[in-house]
């Protein structure tokens, strides 16, 4: 028999939301005789962020194609996708930042923060899977950071990563305000009395 390796095609690319899928395989070795083949089918493919995974397929041998006149074997080329570097973007007029009169309580620094990625994808703090950190005491750490009296009012360093995604670095401006208080002395009169 002849020997055929059907070898399926590899592709890697960068996360855009869409499948990927090679439906290509080359024949090597000593090849179908002319006239002679197969139909590929059933390529396996990828989405999310991951791989290398193999491009299995299923092939049927033609009509007019007989299986004891080769010895057939698959190769396998791979599938990857890595994290998109460029499509993760702040939301318009995000992240927000804690900005209110100073009332004597903490205030978590981050009050909104929407992140929006290829294909109209939307991720919100605290609804969605989302690690947010801050940059604090130079490192990043993931407790919030809060701020109460006026001289808290700082700008923080924020990193925002969600799947899929290389992370996105930006910046809030917490910020507490002075409360403005008018302090009034009494007011009074009287006929003079000699006291």
């Amino acid at each position: 028999p002849r020997s055929v390796v059907l070898t399926s095609g590899t592709d890697s690319r960068e996360y855009n939301g869409q499948e990927l899928k090679v439906e290509t395989v080359t024949p090597s070795g000593d090849g179908f005789v002319e006239g002679e083949g197969a139909t590929y089918s059933n390529f396996a493919s990828i989405t999310e962020v991951g791989g290398p995974i193999k491009n299995t397929f299923d092939f049927e041998l033609n009509e007019g194609t007989l299986a004891n006149n080769y010895s057939i074997e698959k190769a396998y080329g791979t599938l990857t996708i890595i994290k998109n570097t460029t499509g993760l973007k702040f939301a318009e007029s995000n992240p927000v930042g804690y900005t209110g009169m100073y009332d004597g309580g903490n205030h978590d620094a981050l009050t909104s923060l929407v992140v929006n990625g290829v294909n109209d994808e939307t991720f919100t703090y605290g609804t969605d899977d989302m690690k947010v950190e801050f940059y604090i005491n130079d490192e990043w750490v993931e407790k919030m950071p809060t701020v109460k009296d006026v001289d808290d009012t700082k700008t923080i360093g924020i990193r925002v990563t969600v799947a899929n995604y290389a992370p996105l670095e930006g910046t809030i401006t917490a910020t507490v305000t002075p409360r403005s208080v008018v302090l009034t002395s009494g007011t009074d009169s009287r006929e003079y009395n000699g006291q």
